[in-house]
């Protein structure tokens, strides 16, 4: 009798403990371990989040900045309105000699600052122009010529003349109707004899027979001075300033480094932190656009340039890193 009632007994120890084992309690869960893809997703996700801050950083106006245009060579942020020739035109008729009460500037206002004795001085230079091109052109041994535009041209009211290749650049981008309007010196030579420049209200175009002739905003060449010019560490310009497809920056290229500007600032960048730069995205990247130009770290051993979304460094044994 003794062992009838244990076995009933024992029935129901056993089956307890099988419940317990098929049904754990919430705090015996195992952990989710978090797997090679969820490694690979959180660091998509904050390399996006990283572009996302770049880009807004970009696309928000440094303190002066609020008003430049991106769309504009220099950001429209020049000496005078980038549209302040639109409207110019060469003297139709323009006098020999000058002659009071008949000259262009007795009846025109006289644009870019220019005053009226430099407006009349320019005027006789376009009328001994213009002579010389019609002597050209009715003379039969030079006919064949004639069709040569005149080496050096006069913009009134600017008396300054512009020559060559840099006239035939200043031209091609539309002479004083184009954002650096008017000349404001004869073409002049550079430090190295061998460049050439012209002076304009708005800028420069600068020429190498290497590189050929491009013009540098007066905004853009703020970045180049401070680098010592065609001399310093960027050299000559090799393309002119070109608006890029965010529509926010502006970009131009040197013989060793480049000019990026953004509505955060404008600054220098050269070399093997360039080259790392565009390979983590260019602006597009999670560093968005430089800041300052490149400079050497504190140990005189590395450089480095600071971004709007962080920075870039480079030492000779570890190459650059952001």
């Amino acid at each position: 009798m003794r062992h009838k009632v244990l076995r009933p007994m024992l029935a129901d120890v056993l089956a307890l403990g099988v419940s317990s084992t098929l049904s754990p309690t919430s705090a015996a869960q195992p952990s989710i371990t978090t797997g090679p893809d969820d490694s690979a997703s959180a660091r998509a996700n904050a390399e996006q989040e990283a572009i996302d801050n770049a880009a807004e950083a970009a696309a928000t106006p440094a303190p002066g900045r609020e008003d430049l245009e991106p769309a504009e060579p220099g950001f429209d942020d020049n000496t005078i309105d980038n549209d302040a020739g639109a409207d110019w035109h060469a003297t139709t008729d323009p006098e020999a000699t000058i002659t009071p009460g008949q000259m262009r500037s007795d009846t025109e206002d006289i644009p870019g600052g220019f005053t009226k004795e430099e407006a009349d001085r320019a005027e006789v230079q376009e009328a001994a122009e213009q002579q010389a091109q019609q002597d050209r052109a009715a003379n039969p041994l030079a006919r064949a010529l004639a069709a040569a535009p005149v080496n050096c041209t006069t913009y009134w009211p600017s008396p300054y003349k512009v020559c060559g290749a840099i006239r035939e650049k200043y031209d091609a981008i539309g002479g004083p109707t184009s954002f650096l309007t008017w000349p404001k010196s004869d073409e002049l030579g550079v430090p190295d004899g061998v460049g050439r420049r012209n002076e304009f209200v708005n800028g420069f175009i600068y020429w190498h027979p290497t590189t050929g002739a491009h013009p540098v905003t007066t905004h853009f060449s703020t970045v180049w001075a401070r680098n010592g010019w065609e001399a310093g560490r960027l050299g000559y310009p090799t393309t002119d300033e070109l608006g890029l497809s965010d529509g926010i920056g502006r970009k131009q290229s040197f013989q060793r480094g480049h000019i990026y500007g953004s509505l955060a600032g404008l600054a220098s960048i050269e070399g093997l932190i360039y080259d790392k730069w565009v390979a983590t995205g260019a602006e597009g990247g999670p560093l968005g656009y430089p800041t300052t130009d490149e400079a050497s770290t504190p140990d005189g051993v590395g450089r480095f340039n600071r971004f709007v979304g962080g920075m870039l460094y480079w030492h000779p044994t570890h190459g650059a890193h952001p």
